[in-house]
C-alpha cells in the first residue's frame, strides 16, 4: 500500500516576521512491501504552505484517480507530531 508519512521536525522562530513560528517537515512518500516499508521519495518542507503542496504534488504523481476514490485521507497520510516517533 502506498502513503505519505509526514513528520513534523523542527519548529523555528522568525526574528523577521515578528516572532512567527515556521515549521520544519520531513515528507516520505512510502510503499509497503511483504510488512515492509520502503522509502522511495524524501523531501524537507518548512511552513505549513509547503508541506501542503508537496502532499499535493506526491498525491498526484504518484495515486491513480481510482485510487484516490477508493482510499480516504486517512489511509493515504499519515500524520507524527512533534513530540511522537515515527513507526
Amino acid at each position: 500500500m502506498k502513503r505519505i508519512v509526514v513528520k513534523e521536525i523542527d519548529r523555528l522562530k522568525s526574528s523577521t516576521f515578528d516572532d512567527k513560528i515556521v515549521s520544519e517537515y520531513l515528507i516520505y512518500f512510502v510503499i509497503n512491501q511483504g510488512g515492509e516499508d520502503i522509502i522511495l521519495k524524501g523531501f524537507t518542507e518548512y511552513g505549513e504552505n509547503n508541506k501542503n503542496s508537496k502532499i499535493n504534488e506526491i498525491i498526484l504523481e504518484n495515486f491513480t484517480k481510482n485510487e484516490l476514490t477508493t482510499l480516504n485521507k486517512e489511509n493515504i497520510i499519515e500524520e507524527v507530531s512533534f513530540f511522537e516517533p515515527i513507526k
